[in-house]
């Protein structure tokens, strides 16, 4: 895939301003690129140094996944073929690897540029407010994306991606689909639930072929909370889990308790090439763990166990 030509051909004759310009340059990108899930597993060092170094040719892009490094180089590189000078700035983490993201200055503001931390990645994809494209002249308190401050950018969307959500547009919209899908069929409570989940991984899924583990890891995780099933008798655990063998085949498998009514595992997983979300037994976690690795195994192992006591107790 050529980046210089696709940006070139879709923004001709469209006589973008520079802040627009950065604008559509930073949904164009994220919506092209996912977060590589594969440098958050810790027990690989050489795949997660190769992942970090990575290098993209932006005229001739063939990896889709990458981590904040490699996406704050192509957007200076980008960024350059139109004039606009932009720095790669870098912050202390917890890890070895600093976290790296872009600064500008256009039209009088001061952009940070920053698609990987807060998942702008998935939530571009998904049609949500971006969390990662904010004004620094703003007081360090004021410092949040300006998507959700300003009224400009807010046309700039509706121009560049046909979607507006500052009347909780796109969550209504996710709403509707999943009505759909249910409205005739018998599902009350984490049954209707999943196949929320399963509908929107096909909707995510299907259209671009752009859309990988990181993404459906976190639209999985956004609808969690805007379904609330994290408040008061719910209980909602998730973790990311490695092939043992092959770090690109990436499981995550959820814990759920809804309402003290129904408990139990759900795995996310892809299958065919779709992504795909269902309930499986405590004994296929204990499984699974056999040939995944995480950093919560011990957890999952224990609630399995517990689990199956549970119902030894109950026969």
């Amino acid at each position: 895939m050529d980046l210089v030509s696709d940006i070139s051909n879709n923004i001709k004759n469209q006589n973008f301003d520079k802040f627009t310009l950065v604008r559509y340059i930073y949904l164009y990108l994220c919506q092209v690129f996912s977060y590589d899930s594969r440098f958050l597993n810790k027990n690989n060092a050489k795949l997660r140094n190769e992942i970090y170094n990575k290098k993209i040719d932006i005229r001739n892009v063939n990896d889709f996944e990458i981590i904040c490094d490699t996406f704050s180089h192509i957007i200076v590189d980008i960024l350059k073929l139109y004039d606009i000078d932009a720095t790669i700035e870098t912050e202390q983490t917890d890890s070895y690897y600093k976290h790296t993201y872009v600064v500008t200055e256009v039209d009088g503001y001061k952009l940070k540029l920053d698609p990987t931390k807060k998942y702008d990645t998935a939530r571009v994809k998904l049609g949500i407010p971006t969390l990662g494209f904010i004004d620094l002249t703003k007081k360090p308190e004021f410092s949040y994306d300006i998507a959700l401050a300003d009224g400009k950018i807010g046309k700039i969307d509706k121009r560049l991606l046909n979607y507006n959500y500052y009347n909780d547009n796109s969550h209504k919209e996710i709403r509707n689909i999943f009505n759909r899908v249910a409205a005739s069929m018998n599902l009350t409570d984490l049954d209707l639930f999943l196949k929320k989940i399963e509908e929107i991984c096909w909707r995510v899924d299907c259209g671009n072929g752009l859309t990988h583990h990181n993404d459906m890891n976190y639209y999985v995780s956004y609808l969690l909370e805007v379904y609330k099933l994290k408040e008061k008798n719910e209980f909602v655990k998730g973790s990311i889990f490695f092939n043992k063998d092959n770090p690109s085949d990436i499981i995550d498998i959820f814990y759920i308790n809804y309402k003290n009514r129904k408990e139990g595992f759900y795995i996310l997983r892809k299958e065919n090439e779709k992504y795909h979300m269902g309930e499986i037994s405590e004994q296929e976690v204990i499984d699974l763990l056999e040939i995944y690795e995480g950093l919560n195994n011990y957890y999952y192992l224990q609630i399995a166990e517990k689990l199956q006591k549970a119902k030894g107790r109950n026969k």
